[in-house]
Order: structure tokens, then C-alpha cells, then sequence
């Protein structure tokens, strides 16, 4: 027997879908970012204005915290 899924039931599933792809992807990009700063120079952080403390606090957060 085939049932008709209401069209409100696929927009949902649609915009979860999105939702969660769109925080994926930012969880990535923090942590692809955080190993980016840790890789850096101590010259390239003054160039920027970081320390070397402000690096280590920013890789240590967890990558769900911006």
C-alpha cells in the first residue's frame, strides 16, 4: 500500500537536512581554521596582532564553540 507523505513533512526533512549540513560545515571550518593559527609563525601572529596565548586559547576550545 503506498501512502502519500504530506509536502510540510518534506520541507521539514529538507531544511533538518540543511540545518545540519550548514553546522557540519562550520564545525569544520573552526577546526580547520584553529590548526591554521597553530601552524603559524610567532612573526605571522604579531603580524595579525595575536599572541602566542591568544593561539593556544582559541585551539582549546571545543570545535562546537565559536
Amino acid at each position: 500500500m503506498l501512502t502519500a507523505t504530506p509536502s510540510f513533512m518534506i520541507f521539514h526533512d529538507r531544511r533538518f537536512i540543511d540545518e545540519a549540513a550548514g553546522l557540519l560545515s562550520r564545525w569544520k571550518e573552526r577546526i580547520s581554521g584553529r590548526r591554521w593559527l597553530a601552524e603559524m609563525t610567532d612573526r605571522e601572529l604579531r603580524d595579525i596582532g595575536l599572541s602566542r596565548n591568544d593561539v593556544w586559547e582559541e585551539s582549546n576550545k571545543p570545535f562546537w564553540q565559536g
